[in-house]
């Protein structure tokens, strides 16, 4: 793939998504036909094959590239993190590979963007116009209540910080790999959000629905290790909100 000019990188953490992967991507390459883009797929070394799907795809997709990440524990964060330090774009997005985010919505959220020189924009289950189906009242109440406890934890003017689809500018990203950390779970987007701090930011309605193929990555190692890097970014946030009003405070003493 020439990967000049690329505008937007799009990366999809995959594991055993077999059932659901090629659709997606046919679609992806459909709604994205008009803006010079790279769809990353970062496969956590499926057994189902969904590695072997993506490498034949890439023989007739020019904008499709591959990554296998071979480790001991997979982890969605760092499979993010693979796919966006090999990333071209000046814009980097990421999208579920269960269906359960809404391709369609991509340029909405590229528009916003674009419209008004936002840093971030999140495709939102919470915000008005939001819309969430075939979700089990079990999680529909945890998403609810991991939503309002990390709003409260790292004060959030956001509505929906565990999204998992989103885009943003690189300079969030970079701004963010400064600190040099090692973000680990299924939540990446408060890794950029709070190391990454993003001066404007949007959210835009998007239609949820829970997957039709596959089954769901949720555990209870999953949610331990969210609440484990939920009370460390919180430790994290408070430190920059520290440091900044320091600077503040240096800048208005010298002038």
């Amino acid at each position: 793939m020439n990967t000049a000019g690329v505008e937007f990188s799009l990366i999809i953490p995959t594991y055993n998504e077999g059932e659901n992967i090629e659709p997606l991507l046919r679609t992806l390459s459909g709604v994205l036909s008009s803006i010079r883009h790279e769809l990353i797929v970062v496969d956590d070394d499926s057994p189902d094959r969904t590695g072997e799907i993506v490498a034949r795809l890439e023989l007739e997709m020019p904008a499709l590239r591959l990554v296998h990440r071979k480790a001991a524990r997979r982890d969605q964060a760092q499979s993010l993190m693979e796919g966006l330090r090999i990333s071209h774009g000046a814009i980097l997005g990421s999208i579920n590979a269960d269906g359960s985010h809404p391709p369609e919505a991509i340029p909405t959220l590229l528009a916003t963007m674009a419209r008004g020189e936002f840093e971030m924009v999140i495709g939102s289950r919470y915000v008005a116009g939001g819309v969430i189906t075939r979700w089990p009242r079990r999680r529909r109440i945890l998403s609810r209540t991991a939503t309002a406890i990390t709003r409260s934890l790292l004060d959030l003017q956001i509505r929906d910080p565990l999204s998992g689809f989103y885009i943003l500018r690189r300079e969030v990203y970079d701004r963010m790999m400064i600190e040099k950390t090692s973000p680990r779970g299924f939540k990446f987007l408060l890794e950029l959000y709070v190391r990454g701090r993003p001066s404007k930011v949007a959210e835009v309605p998007i239609h949820f629905t829970n997957r039709t193929r596959g089954k769901s990555k949720v555990s209870l190692r999953v949610l331990y290790t969210g609440l484990v890097r939920l009370i460390a970014l919180t430790v994290a946030s408070r430190s920059i909100v520290r440091i900044d009003a320091n600077a503040n405070t240096d800048a208005g003493a010298g002038s």
